[in-house]
């Protein structure tokens, strides 16, 4: 067996106590990272002797207490005790039932109105296209245009039932 140096078997054991301090260094934060852990762990809304929400509110869990919401319908602060108001029932006067009414006809009718224009527009322009002058499909050519109107004096202006020249011929 080869013999080692002072030296040499300094530095392997000051290897050695960095990597047993390291794992100590290690363990004590995984021991700490536990006990927070268990700590967070407990729920309150688990049980109503842990809280005082509302029988009419949420319980929302956090990590180092709780909080109370009223539910839909409902308003307060949703704890229950003295100096708290739970929560109580939210009512909804009739005013406010007529007048929801009211707009959603009013609103349907709306709809229902825009729905009928569409529909008598569409209609109009599918008949305006049907009575539009279509070319002659045998041969494949465009339908003519009518002429448009001459320029110049009418025939029933003048005396004889000829057409007058165009403006500006001699």
């Amino acid at each position: 067996m080869p013999k080692r140096s002072l030296a040499d078997t300094w530095k392997m054991r000051g290897g050695t106590l960095k990597i047993v301090a390291l794992v100590a260094v290690l363990a004590f934060f995984v021991f700490l990272e536990f006990q927070t852990a268990e700590a967070q762990l407990v729920n309150e809304c688990r049980s109503q002797t842990l809280n005082n929400c509302d029988v009419n509110a949420y319980c929302y869990d956090t990590p180092n207490s709780y909080f109370c919401q009223c539910r839909r319908g409902w308003y307060g602060d949703g704890l229950v005790g003295p100096g708290y108001n739970g929560c109580t029932r939210r009512r909804i006067s009739t005013w406010r039932i007529i007048v929801s009414i009211i707009g959603s006809i009013l609103g349907a009718l709306l709809l229902a109105c825009c729905l009928a224009g569409c529909i008598r527009n569409c209609v109009r322009a599918r008949s305006r296209r049907a009575m539009e002058p279509q070319g002659d499909p045998a041969y494949g050519y465009p339908a003519q245009q009518p002429y448009p109107p001459q320029q110049g004096v009418p025939m029933h202006a003048t005396q004889t039932n000829k057409v007058p020249p165009p403006a500006g011929v001699v």
